[in-house]
């Protein structure tokens, strides 16, 4: 099969994922979608100046591989602005690389009390569904042990003495323990062997709404399920995980109960770019690329999915709050609407990273940190270079990170834990530095992540 057959197979393939997915996204494809009003209707509520409340999502792959998010032909119109009637198609062109078309979605627009709803929606999508539902039919999200080869549910731990040592993992955003502890740090040798190790009492999960919820509301409830545990709990925290970890054990004292080590792997810190205002359309393009990626490269659906589902539906909430997705300051409340999101922001205004930055607890806790600089020669992942500013040589491109990342999380923040410069860094036990191999998604796939861990606790 010749590479340009190939490359229509893989779009062809990544269009079915949205025909299939599209009903649970809470969107229609082209053919499925019934506007409320007709044709006529609509262009006589625009006539009026009334508001158009469908909206159209259209992913598009550029002549430089790159997938791009068109909200609402929004692309399209910026680029005509900017080139002008002489060179439209050469600007339209050099935006979307003519435009091949993958993926057409159509949606209404949310009502203002529908959007917390379909955030909450997107969290239930990705919770484990072994853990079952509630009386409301929410995820029993909370605490499960680790026990005869699988995750039970439990109210809370039980070896809780002052003798005893508890192993906590604590997942990241658009994921659950299921994927994190089964799918991830289970598929090595060496997770297997320290998970079933003696030198733990007891091995816990802790499962939590990332979109709806914030890291800090994420922690309180994890306080009161962990509370008075006198017992040394060395937790293994990825990604946001690691803000949750801080949040329970200084923000709520945590780690006045007992002896506590966290091992923090890929957490922002000090928040993500990924989640900036200014720049949430190109995150989500970015995330759909990560996504796609690792769908080609044959991961599984628990690791490649939530990167592609999430970018329609946040780009659907945040579309019915701004209707075109600009660059306007009311893009700072459409990210505040997703407090999971909001509260990983890198930016100066975050409060609820600033005070958590802020806290001076009377007894730090031992943290360690394993981190990355993701830098990859394979074709699959060579939009890397596209969202990143210090590989541009057009300085005025918009992008999502200023340096050096694992794909989520900017580098620099996944050891910078306080604002006092006087307050000494955590330890980097393992830092794989530049490298083509060791992204955002894969670091429980490495030995020395497992290693160092081990180490560490």
């Amino acid at each position: 099969m010749n590479a340009v057959n190939e490359d229509a197979r893989r779009l062809a393939a990544l269009a079915e994922y949205y025909d299939a997915e599209a009903t649970d996204l809470g969107v229609r494809t082209a053919d499925q979608f019934v506007p409320p009003l007709s044709t006529k209707d609509r262009r006589r509520r625009r006539l009026r100046g009334d508001e158009d409340r469908t909206g159209a999502l259209v992913l598009v792959k550029g002549s430089d591989g790159v997938l791009r998010w068109d909200v609402g032909g929004a692309r399209r119109r910026a680029a005509r602005r900017r080139a002008g009637r002489a060179s439209r198609a050469g600007l339209w062109s050099w935006l979307t690389g003519d435009g091949e078309q993958v993926a057409e979605l159509h949606f209404e627009l949310l009502p203002p009390n529908e959007i917390v709803a379909a955030i909450s929606k997107l969290d239930r999508k990705f919770a484990a569904a072994s853990l079952g539902v509630d009386a409301v039919g929410a995820p029993s999200f909370g605490l499960r042990r680790w026990r005869g080869g699988r995750l039970v549910p439990v109210a809370g731990p039980t070896a809780t003495a002052k003798s005893k040592r508890i192993l906590l993992f604590v997942h990241g955003t658009f994921s659950n323990c299921d994927h994190f502890l089964v799918d991830e740090f289970l598929a090595t040798k060496q997770g297997r062997e320290l998970v079933a190790s003696k030198r733990f009492d007891e091995v816990l999960t802790f499962d939590h709404p990332t979109l709806a919820v914030s890291p800090m509301l994420n922690a309180f409830e994890l306080s009161r399920l962990m509370r008075g545990v006198e017992a040394e709990v060395c937790v293994v925290a990825h990604s946001r995980g690691g803000l949750v970890t801080r949040w329970w054990l200084e923000g709520f004292g945590g780690a006045e109960d007992g002896p506590r080590k966290a091992v923090l792997v890929g957490s922002p810190l000090a928040g993500t770019s990924l989640a900036s205002p200014a720049r949430i359309r190109e995150s989500m393009d970015l995330l759909t690329n990560v996504g796609n990626a690792l769908k080609l490269a044959g991961s599984a659906a628990t690791a490649f999915a939530p990167f592609l589902a999430a970018p329609v539906v946040l780009l659907k909430v945040f579309t019915s709050i701004t209707s075109a997705l600009s660059k306007l300051p009311i893009a700072d409340a459409g990210v505040a609407l997703v407090p999971g999101l909001g509260a990983q922001s890198r930016v100066g205004n975050n409060h609820e990273l600033l005070r958590l930055r802020a806290v001076r607890p009377n007894k730090l806790p031992s943290y360690f940190v394993v981190r990355s600089n993701f830098e990859p020669a394979d074709v699959g992942w060579k939009f890397w270079r596209l969202f990143r500013k210090d590989q541009l040589a057009d300085a005025a491109v918009d992008t999502v990170f200023p340096g050096e990342n694992d794909l989520v999380v900017d580098t620099e923040s996944m050891d910078d834990v306080f604002t006092d410069a006087s307050v000494p860094r955590p330890k980097i036990i393992h830092d794989f530095g530049t490298n083509p191999t060791v992204h955002h998604i894969n670091y429980f796939r490495q030995r020395e992540t497992i290693d160092a861990i081990a180490g560490a606790l």
